[in-house]
This record gives C-alpha cells, sequence and structure tokens, in this order.
C-alpha cells in the first residue's frame, strides 16, 4: 500500500517538474510545450516498471522512507554539479555547430534545460533511493550498521532434525566435515519414535528405527557437532 502510494505521487511529481518547465517563458522547446511533461511522465512510468521488478521484502516502513529520503536527496545535490557540466559542454558544443551569429541555445535556456534535468535526477533519485532502502533494508543494514529496519535473531539458528533426517543419515557425513556451525536438535517425540521403530515387529520399519538410533549415537559422540 505504501510503495503504491509512493509511486502515485512520484509520477505526480514528474508531471509537477513538466509543468514547471513550460510555466517558464524561457522554455526551450518552443511551441512543443506538452513534450516536457511528456517526457517527465514516460521516464516516471518507466522508472516504476523497473522498480516493480525487484523482489518485495516486507520492513519498517517510517525508517525506510526517511532514511531513503535522505539519500535520494544527497545524491540528487552531488549529481546536480555533473549535470550542470554536461549540459554545458554539450550545449557549448551545439552552439560551436552553429554558424549564425546568434547562439543556437541561449544562455537563459541552457540554464532552464540544466535546472529541468536536475529536477527530474532529484525526483528519480528520492524515488529510487526510497524504494531501494524499503525493499532491501536487510541488506541496506550492512552498509549502515546502527540503522536496523526490523528485528533479526542474531547469531546461527539451531537445526531441527525429525526421524527422516536421522534415518537418511547425510547429516553425520555433513558434521563429520566441521562445516556445521548450528546446534542441532533432537527433540525427545522423534527419540521416542526412533525407539517405536526399532521396536516394531516390521522388518523393515525395525531396519529404520535401529539406523536412526546409530546415526543420533555417531553425531553424539561426534566432537564437530553440538
Amino acid at each position: 500500500m505504501i510503495l503504491t502510494i509512493l509511486r502515485a505521487l512520484f509520477v505526480l511529481l514528474m508531471g509537477a517538474v513538466g509543468w514547471t518547465f513550460i510555466l517558464d517563458p524561457g522554455q526551450a522547446l518552443g511551441g512543443y510545450t506538452w513534450l516536457s511533461i511528456a517526457i517527465a511522465l514516460v521516464i516516471g512510468v518507466m522508472v516504476i516498471s523497473i522498480d516493480m521488478l525487484a523482489p518485495r521484502r516486507k520492513l519498517l516502513v517510517f525508517s525506510g522512507l526517511f532514511t531513503g529520503l535522505v539519500i535520494g536527496v544527497l545524491a540528487a545535490y552531488a549529481l546536480s554539479f555533473v549535470v550542470t557540466l554536461l549540459v554545458d559542454y554539450v550545449v557549448s558544443y551545439i552552439n560551436s555547430l552553429n554558424t549564425a551569429p546568434n547562439p543556437f541555445i541561449p544562455d537563459s535556456q541552457k540554464i532552464l534545460i540544466a535546472r529541468f534535468i536536475q529536477l527530474l535526477v532529484g525526483v528519480v533519485s528520492c524515488y529510487l533511493s526510497i524504494s531501494f532502502v524499503l525493499q532491501t533494508g536487510e541488506d541496506f543494514r550492512f552498509i549502515v550498521p546502527y540503522v536496523e529496519f526490523r528485528k533479526q535473531t542474531k547469531g546461527v539458528h539451531p537445526i531441527l532434525l525429525d526421524t527422516s533426517a536421522l534415518v537418511d543419515g547425510r547429516i553425520a557425513d555433513l558434521a563429520d566435515t566441521g562445516l556445521l556451525e548450528a546446534e542441532l536438535l533432537v527433540p525427545a517425540f522423534v527419540q521416542k519414535e526412533l525407539r517405536a521403530l526399532a521396536d516394531s515387529a516390521d522388518k523393515l520399519k525395525r531396519n529404520r528405527g535401529k539406523r536412526g538410533q546409530e546415526i543420533l549415537q555417531r553425531l553424539l559422540e561426534n566432537r564437530r557437532a553440538n
């Protein structure tokens, strides 16, 4: 729900950016006043479409919104200098190709173009930053270790073994490698079930029960297993 509202606001902001470009009397698109809104909306739809392909994750919303907004504003501020340099370079190159006495793109229009692109970059940066933090807060915590978006259980989770895992026996081979850091837990009802199988009149069940007991005993004697 929050992401849906965020996407709707993002599209409206992109349209507003295009509209402010139209309202400026020095706008650089001449008679194509609708083109700036169209460009802004198309970029907005493309960004949202790409974002929707990312996997969703449940996180605490407000901390994600705040953190993402701060990152987006900082990124937009940094990129605004890059945008200004690029616009200056491109406009200077275009004007150098013009043989007329007057420049093809005057300074007033160059400033307007730079401002328009900076607004687009700012809105896109804020949206992507918020969306990124909302969806990847768990990974983001590795970058900012003191920002936690949801409660996490620290340490290695224990592994609960059932009857089939003990009868299968491969868990004992895996424990022999020393790669298992987690604690192995065998509930009392599983041990009781193994004893019942070992005492069964059915030969197949009896063999399964005895094998499970052997694997359990092997794990108990294994110093590499907890």
